[in-house]
């Protein structure tokens, strides 16, 4: 079974909190995108990353683009249990946490692209 984490909420925030949609959104959006996968997979300010023990869990993820939503997928069948804090390396889940803190998301990728470091995939604080 295969597990999704939608943009949608993501993708309706930003609509809300940009002036200039049009112009900022695609970066917006890559940059979100890009902060969201990370906080999934390796951990950061927003999620605990994913579990590793043999390292399938964490070569699971995948990253498409359908319509005007970015999904972050991970089909490994024991991503539910992972999710619901079955390892003590992530005892509040994956997704939840990350889920949480999409304004604080919003709000760092919002910075990033103000300071022009949206271009090379690399977002230095």
């Amino acid at each position: 079974m295969r597990r999704t984490l939608s943009a949608d909420q993501f993708i309706a925030h930003v609509m809300r909190a940009t002036s200039r949609p049009a112009v900022v959104l695609p970066e917006l959006r890559t940059v979100a995108t890009d902060l969201v996968e990370e906080n999934l997979t390796v951990g950061g300010a927003h999620g605990p990353g994913t579990p590793v023990d043999t390292g399938h869990a964490l070569s699971g993820w995948d990253r498409m683009r359908v319509g005007p939503v970015d999904l972050v997928t991970n089909p490994v069948d024991y991503m539910p249990a992972l999710n619901r804090g079955h390892s003590p390396q992530a005892r509040q889940g994956i997704i939840g946490p990350v889920r949480r803190a999409w304004p604080q998301i919003v709000a760092e990728a919002r910075a990033i692209v103000a300071r022009g470091q949206a271009r090379g995939g690399w977002y230095a604080a």
